[in-house]
């Protein structure tokens, strides 16, 4: 009777336990499978049989390490984030090589197999150095759901921040576009300064674009603290909630969508106020979150397409005969593609390497307004766009940090670097966990999003949120601190 009971007790939880393992290995063996056949047959694996070395490791780690699998409990964390991205980059596109062949995207030829060979291995590596960083951290142990129940805790964001946080967005917004029309002509094509971030296009940006870098996000943020206060006020009815959900989300697409369509400037409030719901809110099912994720990647997929047609109609391409790229070259090129960290090895001469640091401090102060601007020529984005078109040419290729990391400190540098993103994301995870404030917990989920980016993006991007997108979001926070500090002094003051 006893056994019985312990076994019904335990039988959910163990079943629920063994579910992000055999979805794991699942991934991580039909990759295998399709390598297998692709070598017994003759395919692309014969040729780079280097492709089966991050499925390996991949569903390695996917069987003796729990905490690197799929978290139930909180099913948008940025530890899952992460999880996403490197089984798009260790998983996803070597089975795509295989079935589809590589993409070569704005390469104008492909490396050879044995850098190719190097940059699987370095990218393996990548994911080790994830993994040790991650565990020092965790060291194991998984992080209990916390609890929030106090009446201060869920005190909602003020109505006057929500106000000032609009306002100052809107000042942005006119000093960004000058006009409705323009404004107007952003999302139809038509505006004459939507894209003059492009450096091709020509264009210069005035003072007042230059300011409203850093006045903008406040459009956001205010559709950002609507949220939180619909988090912490937990409106009854669920039509009001279903209404109250959507203008957040389109509110955030809008105004999140005012940078020259940048997905990830769209996708990642997103993620950041899912998972914020999914600590302080109710806790979201697989279903619902498949859905999510299917949806999500939809939306990315359209905006990208948009974002493509427009600026080849902007540049005159549209009429030239250029064809837009794959959906497969399109996957490769943004989950940075074994051959892209190839291209990088293959075109750099040993004798100018290791650079000791020298492109991650240029990296991370050349988006620095006036103090910057020296240092975007010696920074990594730079050197990697001078190898692919030459230099003066485009500036639309955004460097894989091990390739960035590699020509820093060698491949040692890439397990530090990662190790470095790994203990991050476990960090941030436990504080978003531990906030005392649901505008808190956002905030670090914001962060702890674009930290888990790096796995395929630079130290460039991560240093361009933090100033332009994270310092107007740390402001907020600071503000709605102090004034919850105010108002219990006071009631410490009357009692």
């Amino acid at each position: 009777m006893m056994a019985e009971a312990a076994d019904a007790g335990v039988g959910p939880k163990t079943r629920r336990s063994v579910v992000p393992l055999v979805l794991g290995l699942a991934v991580a063996y039909a990759a295998l499978a399709i390598y297998v056949g692709s070598l017994v047959t003759g395919g692309t694996a014969l040729s780079l049989p280097a492709l089966g070395l991050p499925m390996a490791v991949f569903a390695l780690s996917q069987m003796m390490i729990p905490s690197m699998r799929l978290a139930l409990d909180h099913p948008f964390s940025p530890r899952n984030w992460v999880l996403f991205l490197f089984t798009l980059q260790l998983i996803v596109i070597p089975v795509l090589i295989i079935l589809l062949g590589l993409g070569s995207g704005p390469l104008s030829a492909l490396p050879s197999s044995g850098f190719i060979t190097a940059a699987l291995a370095l990218q393996t590596l990548a994911y080790v150095g994830y993994v040790i960083g991650f565990l020092a951290v965790t060291r194991g142990r998984q992080d209990a759901r916390p609890a929030f129940s106090t009446w201060e805790d869920r005190r909602p964001p003020s109505r006057f921040l929500i106000c000032g946080a609009f306002a100052i967005g809107t000042v942005g917004l006119f000093l960004r576009f000058g006009s409705l029309g323009q404004l107007i002509g952003y999302f139809t094509g038509a505006s004459s300064v939507a894209y003059d971030l492009l450096p091709v296009s020509g264009a210069s940006r005035t003072v007042g674009q230059n300011i409203s870098g850093f006045l903008l996000p406040f459009l956001g943020i205010g559709f950002v603290l609507i949220g939180c206060s619909a988090i912490d006020r937990a409106p009854s009815g669920r039509l009001r909630r279903l209404l109250l959900g959507t203008v957040v989300l389109l509110g955030l697409a809008a105004a999140d969508g005012l940078y020259n369509y940048n997905r990830g400037a769209i996708v990642m409030p997103f993620l950041a106020i899912a998972a914020t719901f999914s600590l302080r809110g109710r806790r979201l099912s697989l279903i619902v979150v498949g859905a999510a994720a299917a949806i999500l990647i939809v939306v990315v997929l359209g905006v990208g397409a948009f974002r493509v047609a427009l600026f080849e109609q902007e540049l005159g391409l549209d009429s030239n005969g250029v064809t837009s790229p794959s959906l497969n070259d399109t996957v490769q090129v943004y989950g940075q593609g074994p051959q892209f960290l190839g291209y990088l090895l293959e075109m750099t001469p040993p004798s100018d390497t290791p650079l000791w640091g020298r492109t991650l401090v240029s990296s991370a102060l050349s988006p620095v307004p006036a103090l910057g601007r020296s240092f975007r020529t010696t920074s990594a984005t730079t050197m990697y766009n001078d190898l692919i078109y030459g230099p003066g040419g485009a500036s639309d290729q955004i460097v894989p940090l091990p390739g960035e990391l590699y020509w820093n400190f060698s491949a040692l540098g890439i397990v530090a670097g990662f190790a470095a993103v790994g203990a991050g994301i476990a960090f941030l995870d436990r504080r978003a966990r531990s906030a005392t404030t649901t505008l808190g917990t956002y905030a670090i989920e914001f962060f702890a999003f674009w930290v888990g980016f790096l796995v395929l993006v630079s130290v460039q991007v991560l240093s361009e949120i933090t100033l332009y997108s994270g310092l107007p979001l740390a402001s907020v926070v600071a503000l709605d601190l102090l004034r919850r500090r105010a108002a219990g002094a006071k009631l410490v003051t009357r009692a």
